[in-house]
Formats: structure tokens, sequence, C-alpha cells
């Protein structure tokens, strides 16, 4: 069980590929940077070439900056969220432009080049992954499970490595570790390497053996935002290892949607059921909502906040888990999502792209989104 909070900032800063201006060029501000009490930049500034000579001047390395990532819309994301428009000239992105389908189509027209130069590469070697190319996007975009034997063992807590025994007669390696509280023991096959030694403090998350990580418990033990940044860097760094240069925002719309849902664990005062699959965000707000309905009652008649468990999806589930059912049962598994929407008989509000194709309506998306926000205000002015 995780702790839902919600994140309004987002740091940037030099990676090992990517210079520190090279990251920020086009983003907005989330915090005002502030020099010996004076403020040289506000909150919500567009940072282009002069904004940021101007971080170089007083020699700053990291801000925050709004991003994908952590745009609390529960439809689409926010113009300041996504920044500048990148196929224009220092132009924030205007209303409407369908965001999604620029990052699919930056991200899927240089895939060609991956497949035509890496056909020979991939797998695991001497327990190292060594996965490159279209092969690594594929696995990481679509969660494909390593075995257990290819598995990178992860600290399940922060602490001190304080034992290592090998076990030759079972073919094991017992790894002990000293957090605060207890002491851990990790067992793998005797054959996998270590990456660790006695006496070595260890971060929860870090990798104790070489191999592929499993997301779902990279996920669980080391949260949602390391894991999003996980595949964000992952990914980046297939296309530039293959000199292609994809900018971050596109691979962060791609890692929003994987991690963009929740399991409910526990209703407490909202109307969700347990075992309810929902959007993150609109998780997010619920809770509010049951934060500002506290303030006016007594302590005996206090809410308990819904509680949940962060998911991590393959895009194809994404598309099966989609609010709208016309777009679900378009995807795949036709006559099973049929079956179950008819015994369920949900409403498709027709807030995409695809479900209004399908129906023959305007797409909420340039022109139509103009159209589609002034029906929205006549309906709540009734």
């Amino acid at each position: 069980m995780q702790e839902l909070k919600e994140r309004t900032t987002f740091g940037v800063s030099k990676n090992v590929l990517m210079n520190f201006e090279e990251r920020i060029y086009g983003r907005y501000l989330a915090q005002d940077i502030i020099i010996n009490t004076q403020k040289i930049l506000s909150a919500d500034t567009l940072l282009l070439t002069e904004e940021i000579s101007l971080l170089q001047k007083n020699n700053i390395l990291s801000v925050k900056a709004r991003s994908p990532f952590t745009c609390s819309l529960v439809q689409g994301i926010c113009q300041k969220c996504y920044g500048l428009d990148l196929g224009k000239d220092k132009e924030t992105v205007e209303l409407g432009t369908a965001v999604g389908v620029i990052a699919a189509q930056s991200l899927g027209e240089p895939g060609t080049q991956l497949t035509m130069r890496t056909f020979h590469t991939g797998g695991v070697v001497g327990d190292e992954d060594i996965t490159q190319g279209l092969p690594k996007v594929k696995e990481i975009f679509g969660k494909v499970l390593p075995n257990k034997k290819n598995q990178m063992i992860l600290a399940r807590e922060s602490g001190e490595i304080s034992e290592i025994i090998e076990n030759q007669k079972k073919q094991q390696t017992i790894v002990k570790q000293k957090t605060s509280e207890q002491e851990i023991s990790y067992t793998f096959d005797i054959e996998k390497k270590l990456k660790v030694k006695v006496g070595q403090v260890v971060q929860k998350g870090e990798s104790l053996t070489p191999g592929k990580i499993n997301l779902d418990n990279l996920l669980e033990i080391a949260g949602r935002e390391t894991c999003q940044n996980y595949i964000k860097e992952e990914i980046w760094k297939v296309y530039y290892n293959q000199g292609i240069i994809i900018n971050e925002k596109h691979i962060e719309l791609f890692t929003r949607k994987m991690l963009g849902s929740v399991e409910v664990t526990h209703p407490g005062g909202s109307n969700y059921l347990i075992g309810d699959i929902v959007n993150y965000q609109e998780f997010y707000h619920t809770n509010q909502q049951i934060k500002e309905k506290n303030q006016n009652k007594s302590k005996n008649e206090t809410l308990q906040p819904a509680q949940a468990n962060f998911l991590v999806f393959n895009l194809k589930q994404v598309a099966k888990h989609s609010p709208s059912f016309l777009a679900s049962i378009s995807f795949q598994d036709t006559l099973k999502n049929l079956v179950n929407y008819s015994i369920f008989q949900p409403i498709d509000r027709l807030q995409g792209i695809k479900e209004n194709l399908i129906v023959g309506q305007l797409a909420p998306i340039g022109s139509g989104f103009e159209e589609y926000q002034e029906l929205a205000r006549k309906k709540k002015s009734r």
C-alpha cells in the first residue's frame, strides 16, 4: 500500500546523456527562482534562450519545472505542463492540439531506424541486460515480465549489507541487510552476480544484482516517481544510442498513461468499490473533495479518504482500461468487452478522439475542440 500524493513540481537537472539547458528549454517554471532574497524568475515563466542564459549566469543547475508527469488534469493535459509547441517558434502549445498523437508519431517514425540497426542485439549476457533498440522499447512499453533467472533483485528498504552467505548445497546466495527496524534477507540463485558487498549501504529500490527490472516490483518498492523516471530515461537512452534525439515530453506523455491508474483498496468516503481501477488524477481529486467536506463536519462525522495501490500498465492495458467503452471494444477482445459492457451498461461521454470518430462526430482537437468546449458550457448552464 502506498500513500497517493499529488506532486506539483518536477525536478530538472543535468543527466548523463542530456545537458541542463536542453532539458528545461520550452518548459514552464513551477517555483520562483530566488537568489539572495532577490527573485530573478517567477513561477509560470516559459524558459526560452534568454531565461536559460540568466540561469547560467547565476550558476543555477537545477530547477522545479512543470511536466506532463505532474499535470493534475483528469482529461488531457494543460498548456503549461506541456509547454512550448515543438513545431512552432517560441509559442506555447495551442488548446486542442493532439499532443498524444504527436508523441506517438515522434516515437513511432524513428522506430523504423531502430528496427534496422538492432537486428542481432538483445537479451541478457552474464546477468547484464544488453537489450537495445526496438526490442528494448517493446520490452518497456509492453511491460514484458523478465523470467526469475534474469530478474534484477532490488533492495526493499534502505540499510547496510551485513552478511553474504553462499550455500553450495542449495546453490543459493543469501544477502542479509540491516535496516533501522529489522533485518531483511534476499535469497536467489548462486549463479547470479552481486553488485554489493558487506558493509555497503544501499538505498531502497537500489539494485543488488544485475539483470532486467520488473516494473511492478520497481513501482511497489521505489514508488511512482522512481518508476516513471526509469521508464522515461531507458526509452530516451535507446533512441539516443541510435543517434536519434527525442524530446523528453513525448516520452513523459506515454509514461503518464502507463502510470495513470490506481486500484482502490479501501473506498473510504468515496463512491468507489474495492477493486475499482480509476484514473490517478480523478482519484486524487476525489480525496481532495472528501477533505473539503470534512472541514465542515465534526470529528465523529469525518469521512475517511479512499486508499489505493499504484498500477503500471503496458500500452495495451492502457487502451483496455480506457474510460470510453467504444474505444475499448474497437481495440482488442471485442466480443468479450461487448458482453461485459452489456451487463454493466456504461455511459460513454465521448471525450476522446477515437470514440468521436466512431460515431461520426467532430473530435475534440483543433477546430473541434472549440465546438466541444462550447457544448460543455451550454450543458453546464442548463
